[in-house]
């Protein structure tokens, strides 16, 4: 359980980074005793990888009150979130359970059993992925390996070892995270050959965490990008004044934005705002409105909102070109369970304690349907690929917009009222996004609604004052 939790906290908290390097420790002796039965070497697995996704889900805490999803009982919303960090973090944590049956055998298959471990650690942080989207499974989610908290290599990016996601995104960070509790645990081990291996792999392990790899990254963005900040509550119902309220705020940003002196091509909206839906609503021109604000260049806005559709309900993000209105569209696909869809498990369970009111009344204001359409922008010669908030935790969404798409920029429209200025949530988001912007080798713009927002170089280096 300690390892677990060390391993938790690695990627949680940036000042504990180092744990990562050997909170794996404790499971390997663990499956290095004798004569273990294999129901003792699941449990002690299951044990490590709860405590692992119990700390790293700990965030879901900063969620509380949950007002905001209908639930005004403060007893009854920590128990609801009591229950589904509790579910989620044994049921995610029974992964490490089968990696140790797997781990056990291997490492006693002989000098090559210890960097085979490492590999098949990797293999199942790749498929507790795959577990939680199936455990997550209901109407608006979709099934993939999307979901990558928790992963050890998130740890790195406090290292300049975070360097080496250019060859493999997070999943050669976690090798590496691997490799190096092997390296101590040869460091300690009574043979003097595995403990002289042991510590010249750990002399270049710590020695390249700590020296540069790469020096600044010296050039500057292609693209002018503005990046909007709000401070909108999460809400299940906004009052008229309260919308009032959001859209002069709004408008007063943006006008900030316009006078703050430079030039700029691209204006970032956090996720959700709905500036043309509100416009709309006030019968204003988009053109007209955003022609005034920038006369003498075409300025291009990355807005998003809830929209109907003949498909249903989506997360749409418009891309609004100041002369010529909206002149793309492209549907968030990777939603979060019960701020954005209800998971089947869970909803079963809420109805049969009687929550069934609340629940439709939850999917009547959060439910999304992903239609799966994903499309980028070109502007003054770049392509925009822009995903929304949790779509960052994916490996792969980034990857498929450059690959498929030919995306050159990176974008993610944002919204962290859901944790009440938590900083555990804003701290992983932040690592795993430092991460795709070095693995993509792109500049990265996160505009972000109640918290920081944030631009990031494609050496992983944070380029831009983190407002709060």
């Amino acid at each position: 359980m300690v390892g677990g939790v060390a391993g938790g906290l690695s990627v949680s908290f940036p000042s504990f980074w180092f744990l990562a390097l050997f909170s794996l420790l404790p499971l390997f002796l663990f499956l290095k005793q004798e004569s273990q039965t294999k129901r003792h070497v699941f449990f002690g697995g299951w044990v490590f990888g709860s405590a692992l996704m119990g700390t790293t889900y700990y965030w879901l805490f900063n969620t509380l009150p949950i007002d905001w999803l209908g639930f005004e009982n403060s007893t009854v919303g920590f128990l609801i979130v009591l229950f589904f960090w509790s579910t989620l973090s044994v049921c995610i944590g029974a992964t490490v359970g089968f990696f140790a049956l797997i781990g056990e055998r291997v490492l006693r298959t002989g000098p090559l059993g210890f960097p085979l471990v490492a590999l098949v650690w990797v293999l199942f942080e790749y498929a507790r992925m795959w577990v939680s989207a199936i455990i997550m499974y209901g109407p608006g989610s979709i099934l993939g390996a999307h979901t990558s908290s928790g992963f050890l290599g998130y740890a790195l990016t406090e290292s300049e070892l975070l360097h080496l996601s250019v060859f493999g995104g997070v999943y050669t960070l976690s090798l590496a995270v691997a490799v190096a509790n092997i390296l101590f645990f040869n460091f300690f081990s009574q043979n003097t050959k595995a403990r002289i291996v042991g510590l010249i792999g750990v002399t270049i392990f710590l020695t390249a965490s700590v020296f540069p790899i790469k020096g600044e990254y010296e050039a500057e963005p292609p693209l002018s990008i503005a990046l909007a900040h709000t401070d909108f509550k999460a809400n299940i119902h906004t009052s008229a004044e309260e919308y009032a309220l959001q859209s002069s705020e709004l408008k007063k940003e943006l006008q900030r934005i316009a006078q703050q002196g430079h030039a700029v091509d691209v204006v970032v909206l956090p996720e959700d705002v709905r500036l043309l839906s509100r416009l709309r609503q006030e019968g204003v021109s988009v053109s007209d409105f955003l022609g005034a604000l920038f006369p003498e260049q075409e300025v291009l806005f990355i807005d998003s909102g809830r929209t109907k559709t003949p498909e249903g309900v989506v997360n749409r993000i418009y891309f609004i070109s100041s002369t010529d209105g909206v002149v793309g569209v492209s549907d968030k696909e990777f939603f979060l369970p019960l701020g954005e869809y209800m998971p089947y498990v869970y909803e079963t369970l809420f109805r049969v304690l009687g929550q069934g009111e609340k629940i439709d009344r939850l999917k009547s204001k959060r439910a999304y349907t992903p239609t799966g359409y994903r499309s980028t922008v070109s502007f003054h010669g770049e392509r925009l690929g822009v995903l929304s908030c949790s779509e960052v935790l994916s490996p792969s969404l980034y990857k498929r917009l450059v690959k498929d798409e030919k995306a050159t920029v990176l974008i993610n429209l944002s919204s962290l009222s859901w944790f009440h200025y938590g900083k555990n949530p804003f701290n992983q988001l932040l690592s795993i996004a430092r991460v795709q912007a070095v693995s993509n080798q792109m500049w990265y713009f996160q505009a972000t609604n109640a918290g920081p927002s944030v631009i990031i170089d494609p050496y992983g280096k944070i380029r831009s004052p983190q407002r709060e």
